[in-house]
């Protein structure tokens, strides 16, 4: 990427931008015109038009601190726009708290830096469904914070060397239960 006002492969070609002042130039197309990387809420080939979906509703588009992003014209989806939602939130406007686990560690446990959480979903007359996720923990930190969004019935923490411990049962999946405290015991471990 050159600075602007320049192009070529080596940034030693003079070229003046046509781009707005707040996109980034980032080269010329073959055609010899700008190509320009629009900020959130602009578009064109300029960059110098607005898009004010994300404006409406007092920007209440989004909920709970999720960012509004523009739908590209383009696409096939009706939708015109999308929330990238912050972490314990999920759903089109980010209007759904996810399940949020809290894992505390007993002093006898040696934690590795990295470990597994298996999330298995019984499903009736069908093989069970397991979804893993991968954390890294600090060594001086003892507990853990997951966000969830997928049903679940069982939770393993695998540390190294294939070490398992059972963190949580849950006979019905239940969507309101929103916060689950553990403590990992060592009469947790799987004797496998």
């Amino acid at each position: 990427q050159c600075n602007r006002g320049w192009s070529g492969r080596y940034c030693t070609i003079p070229h003046t931008s046509i781009c707005s002042s707040d996109s980034i130039y980032i080269g010329v197309s073959a055609y010899n015109r700008s190509v320009c990387v629009c900020p959130i809420n602009k578009f064109g080939y300029r960059c110098l038009l607005v898009d004010t979906i994300c404006q409406m509703n007092n920007n209440l588009t989004c909920q709970h601190g999720g960012q509004c992003i523009p739908a590209d014209e383009y696409t096939i989806l009706n939708q015109k726009f999308r929330c990238i939602c912050p972490k314990g939130y999920i759903g089109d406007l980010c209007e759904i708290i996810d399940n949020k686990i809290i894992l505390s560690f007993n002093n006898d446990i040696v934690l590795s830096q990295s470990i597994f959480i298996h999330f298995i979903e019984v499903i009736n007359n069908n093989e069970p469904k397991r979804t893993t996720t991968f954390r890294t923990i600090p060594f001086i930190q003892k507990s853990l914070i997951i966000h969830w969004s997928k049903p679940f019935h069982l939770v393993f923490i695998e540390l190294y060397n294939k070490i398992y411990y059972l963190a949580v049962i849950q006979n019905i999946y239940n969507r309101s239960t929103t916060t689950i405290n553990k403590m990992i015991n060592p009469l947790d471990r799987c004797q496998h």
